[in-house]
């Protein structure tokens, strides 16, 4: 049994180097968030297909695999956000490794984490559009309250002045959600006015070039501009809860977004496979 353990490693090893170079840029992305709303981890798999993609095992590999990087040791201070090079160790461990190579044997496809990110701040809001039923076998991670699969996330930061109870946290973190579906929504370029003016003149060609703050709330605003909803929902939270709160950033993922997508020959790699198991 160990000798057919070990062969099929090496088997799924020589797969997952074969298709090393094709495009991969279709897949999903996994979400973990925690109780007190204080915590997200994100984790991009991409694969080939988008029917490999669609499938619930593929959905529950994300899962555990942003399960392993969640609970990986990554340091992260308040309002910060550790991208790949924080996990490069996890990226290349044994675990890791030998999963990724599992999946590219699996679905004879290329398989990769483009992105992983660990984002913590006083309040993290966040909304997962369009959500990958998942598997009944998934389960939420020890030490974790949440988990989502999906084609598309917002997510929102938030920095909060004062003792925030249980309840005020709650409510902030309930907005952030909201904000998070705007970003999805209507993707800003930039969070506000001095994030814009440090990017600089608008580049030729560009047509997104809105902040968050300028843009038409979407979610019964009554045609105001976020920065209004907001400057609204920081004056009853103080005067409910004596704290304050100020949105600190945002995230917007979309699968595949920005990657190069060639034409590759699917009709001939099935003839092969075929042809193969004659």
């Amino acid at each position: 049994m160990a000798k057919a353990e070990d062969w099929l490693k090496e088997r799924a090893k020589v797969i997952a180097a074969k298709k090393s170079d094709r495009t991969a840029a279709e897949g999903v992305i996994a979400t973990i968030t925690d109780a007190k709303r204080k915590r997200a981890l994100l984790l991009e798999l991409l694969c080939e297909t988008d029917f490999a993609s669609r499938s619930p095992s593929y959905a529950k590999a994300a899962v555990d695999l942003a399960a392993s990087a969640y609970a990986a040791p990554v340091p992260a201070s308040s309002g910060s956000t550790s991208g790949p090079d924080a996990y490069a160790a996890w990226l290349q461990s044994a675990p890791v490794k030998e999963k990724m190579e599992g999946l590219a044997f699996t679905l004879r496809e290329n398989v990769k984490i483009r992105r992983v990110v660990n984002v913590t701040a006083d309040v993290v809001g966040l909304y997962s559009h369009s959500k990958v039923e998942l598997p009944a076998d998934v389960t939420v991670p020890e030490g974790a309250a949440a988990v989502s699969v999906c084609p598309k996330i917002g997510v929102i930061t938030m920095n909060v002045k004062g003792s925030a109870s249980d309840a005020a946290q709650k409510e902030i973190a309930d907005f952030a959600d909201k904000l998070s579906r705007q970003v999805v929504a209507m993707s800003p370029k930039f969070l506000n006015d001095a994030e814009k003016a440090a990017a600089g003149p608008k580049p030729e060609g560009e047509d997104n070039w809105e902040t968050l703050y300028e843009q038409e709330y979407m979610s019964g605003g009554g045609g105001k501009q976020t920065s209004s909803i907001i400057k609204a929902h920081q004056k009853q939270i103080k005067h409910a809860h004596q704290v304050e709160f100020d949105v600190s950033g945002f995230l917007r993922w979309e699968v595949g977004e920005g990657v190069e997508r060639k034409q590759e020959n699917y009709g001939e790699e099935v003839a092969k496979l075929v042809n193969g198991s004659r």
